[in-house]
Formats: C-alpha cells, structure tokens, sequence
C-alpha cells in the first residue's frame, strides 16, 4: 500500500508540471510543435503485465513524454534608427518586437504549433511629439503560423492559419506566391516567413509515383494591413515591386494613406486560393517542379480615392536545379497570363499630366537564373539574374516606381526590369559574427535597394546586437528612387530563446 500511495503522488506531481506548463502556454496563445521536429525514437520498456500499479505507469510514462515534447522559442529585439525624411514625420524611429512559438508533440501522427508575433513602433522628432507612425502603422499583436498537422506514413495534412513558403531561389523566390507580402513596418532577416501574412487554409502533402505533390486551399485571401507610403513600408522585397502608390506623405496627402482604410472586403466563398504543386527528382543531380495556382494580385486595382482591392490572376511557375557540388544552378519561371479581360498582372501606371495613380491588368512573366552555393559553416548564399516583363504597357504611360520617367512612352511597348539580385549570409569568429546582405541592382535602369547587417551573438546567454543600414536610390522613376526616402541606418538588440 505504502509503495502503490508513493507511485501515486509521483504521478500527480509528474501531471501537475504538464499542466503548469500548458497552462502557462495557453495563457500566452501559444502551443505547438515545430515544423521540423519529428517525433523521438523512445527506447521500448519490457514491463511485467501482472506489476501492481502498472496502468498508472504507463499513465506517468505518457505525460513524461507529452512534458519533454513542449517546446518554446522567442526572439524579442528592440530597434532604434534614423530615417532620411522630413522633421515632420519624425525620422527617429524605434521599433520593438516579439515572435514566440510553442510547439506540442502529442504523438507521432498528431503536432500543434501556435505561433504569435508583435510589434510596437514609436517615432520622435525634434519638432513633434513622440508617438505612433504619422499613417497609421500602429502597434499590432497577431495569430502566426499556427496550425494542427496530422501525419502518416505516406501523406501529411496541416489545417490552420497556415504560411506556404514554395521558396526555391533565396533572393527573389518568385514563386512564393500564396501568402501576400507583409508591409507593415518591421525587421528584415528574423526569417522569410516572418516577411508574410499567414491565411487560414489547408495543406496536404504526399508522393505518388515517385513525384512529390502539395496541394493547398487558403479559404480567405486577407491581405496585408500596413501603409501605402514607400517610406513606411518594411523591408527590401526583392523581384517585388509597386507595393506602394507614392513615394511620401507629402504626395499622398490628398488620400488615406493606410491600406486598412481602403481595402475593400470580400465575402469569403469569394476569395479562396487554389493551389498544386508537383516536384520530382530526374536524376542524381537534377530536379524539376511545376506549379499552378488561383491566387490574387499583390498590386492593388485602384477606384481612388474610395477604394483599392486586389484582383484574382492565375499563376503558372516552374523551377529547375542543377547540383554542380560546389554550386547549385537554379532556374524559375512565373507567368501571369491575360485571358481576354481576366487575369493578368495588376499594373499601376501614372501619366506625365496625371498625378493619380491608376491601373490596369498585363500580361506577365518572370525569369530568375541563380548561382547558390554553401562553404561549410561560414558562408552561404546566391547570385540572381531577374527579368520581369510587362507586356503591352500602353502609349503614354509609365508603370508607377519601376520605369525611367525619361523613357519613350509614345507607343504601346514591352517594359523589362532586368535586376542583379544577391541574398547572403557569412559567419566568422565560431558563428559568434553573422554578417548579412540583401538586395538588387538594377541594369536596364540603374538603381540600388539593399540591405545590409552585422550583428554578434553571445550563445550561451541568448543576447545578440547588431547595426544595419537600408540603401535605396537610383535614376528618377526607378524601384530604387521610389522607396529613397525609406533610406535609413541604426542599432539594435535582442534576446532567443
């Protein structure tokens, strides 16, 4: 009786720290298992079926194993920079954030993840108060990559608010198309995923014939909140353009500045995205992927000043990678094709008379060839050709933050932004120096957005600080002179969990 009254306090004290544990996380809206854990291969304990108190053994055992599959991870940083724009929208600028993700592996076919992030942006100037941006990009707390997946031997389903990075090239990743681009203001670096706005879908996984094939429904395309300014938007999106209609608020003064104020909701039968996705090995050194989808425009069509919505293209993609050893070749390929008056490109164009912006849909496509490589530890990274086209752009008009304002606009033309695009990551000093870069060169018309970042990183507590710098100029109408005034360099510290 003593040892059966012994065993089963254990039990208790053994379920009450699970219960603690997940409580704590429930309380921060955070459970779940990383993507990449698998589940642990457990040693297999030989008992004696006739032992007393055996069921609550194996009770004890169960929790023990539920208790060491609860994992959580942070990262809380806090930013302070300057911008190059005007005293009046206060260019001092600090940013504090936090993503945290927890993470449950409740059996080998069954995991949870829950993630959330934040971010609390606070602007001074030596001539206004201090306060929340001057358009609207407040602070804000949100649902992440959250989701259930269930796996078997031969398949995987993940439902929930879900993020689909199809990402092959590290640059430009042109077809990382189902999950719209995040504009509000952030960090760039903390990771590709955290650039994008998750939607609440399914995901289904398998291989047959050798192939493997992703298929996914995002039951709701909710795009991303944020401004509609260049200069407070986050980030440099590389291959991305004409997220933004103007290059200040002194030019958007006449309109609401925030997309939240005019983004017109859709009914959700109304939005969902289809997409399917094939990827086979050819060789020992070759693979090839396809991939179609139904998704929405990331330009936004315009009814100004009432309204911007975002309108449904299809998209037909292809990747190809050749190992070399020492260099991976890569190749993708994303058209965006016209169908009478239906699909195409959303477009943003402004004539020399007209300062309202405008748009209209085009066909088009785009070409990456890249050269990605790994050295060991300390380097890695990619070298990337983009040519994205827009066909028949009409007579006298230009397409809005992409197009020299001294080009021929007379007749109705074929526009390419040819663009050098690099993405690299360097570590010195046993990984304790991480030095990272990021951005394009424009050819066809010359210009820079880039970014660049040092930070050190002290392992064992979890501390890390760095400084960055964020470079956009170029000739006048280029990607690079649109966003100039989101120019700007500064400090920042953090901590991982």
């Amino acid at each position: 009786m003593y040892a059966l009254t012994k065993r089963f306090i254990s039990n208790l004290l053994v379920m009450r720290r699970f219960l603690f544990c997940k409580i704590f996380l429930l309380s921060l809206g955070l459970v779940a298992a990383p993507k990449e854990s698998e589940p642990s291969d457990d040693a297999m304990i030989i008992e004696d079926e006739n032992e007393p108190g055996k069921e609550t053994q194996k009770n004890a055992s169960f929790f023990e194993k539920l208790n060491d599959s609860l994992v959580f991870r942070s990262d809380a940083s806090l930013q302070s920079g300057y911008q190059l724009i005007d005293a009046s929208e206060k260019p001092i600028r600090f940013l504090g954030s936090l993503w945290a993700t927890a993470g449950l592996e409740a059996s080998e076919a069954l995991s949870l993840q829950l993630s959330a992030i934040a971010r609390i942006p606070v602007d001074f100037s030596w001539n206004a108060s201090p306060g929340q941006s001057v358009d609207g990009s407040n602070a804000f707390l949100n649902l992440y990559d959250s989701f259930v997946k269930i796996r078997s031997s031969q398949a995987s389903l993940s439902m929930g608010y879900l993020l689909i990075p199809w990402v092959n090239t590290r640059g430009s990743a042109v077809l990382d198309r189902l999950n719209p681009v995040d504009y509000r203001r952030g960090q760039d670096f903390t990771s590709t995923l955290l650039g994008r706005i998750p939607q609440v879908g399914a995901y289904y996984q398998t291989s047959v014939f050798e192939t493997n094939i992703d298929a996914v429904i995002l039951f709701h395309y909710s795009p991303s909140q944020g401004s509609l300014v260049a200069s407070e938007q986050s980030g440099v999106q590389i291959g991305r353009y004409q997220g933004a209609l103007w290059r200040n608020h002194e030019q958007s003064k006449n309109f609401a500045a925030s997309r939240g104020d005019l983004w017109t909701k859709q009914a959700w039968l109304q939005t969902p995205v289809l997409a399917l996705r094939a990827k086979r090995q050819l060789t020992d050194t070759v693979d090839m992927g396809v991939m179609v989808s139904s998704g929405f425009n990331e330009a936004p069509s315009l009814e100004l000043p009432k309204a911007i919505f975002h309108q449904r293209l299809l998209d037909l993609g292809m990747d190809l990678n050749m190992n070399l050893g020492a260099v991976v070749l890569k190749a993708e390929l994303l058209i965006e094709p016209m169908f009478s008056t239906w699909g195409g490109k959303t477009t943003v164009l402004v004539s020399k008379t007209e300062q309202q912006p405008s748009s209209v849909q085009l066909p088009s496509l785009t070409l990456v060839v890249a050269a990605d490589a790994e050295y060991g530890d300390w380097f890695s990274g990619s070298l990337e050709l983009i040519d994205t086209v827009w066909m028949n752009v009409p007579q006298n008009e230009f397409v809005l933050g992409v197009e020299s304002l001294q080009a021929n606009h007379s007749q109705e033309r074929t526009l390419h932004r040819l663009a050098l695009a690099t993405a690299t990551q360097s570590e010195f000093l046993n990984q304790k120096i991480l030095l990272r870069v990021k951005g394009e060169v424009g050819l066809t018309q010359p210009d820079i957005l880039a970014r660049i970042d040092a930070s050190y990183h002290w392992d064992s507590l979890g501390l890390y600080a760095g400084g960055y710098s964020n470079l956009f100029f170029g000739i006048p109408g280029s990607p690079g002179w649109f966003r100039q005034n989101a120019t700007s360099f500064g400090l920042y510290v953090g901590h991982k969990i």
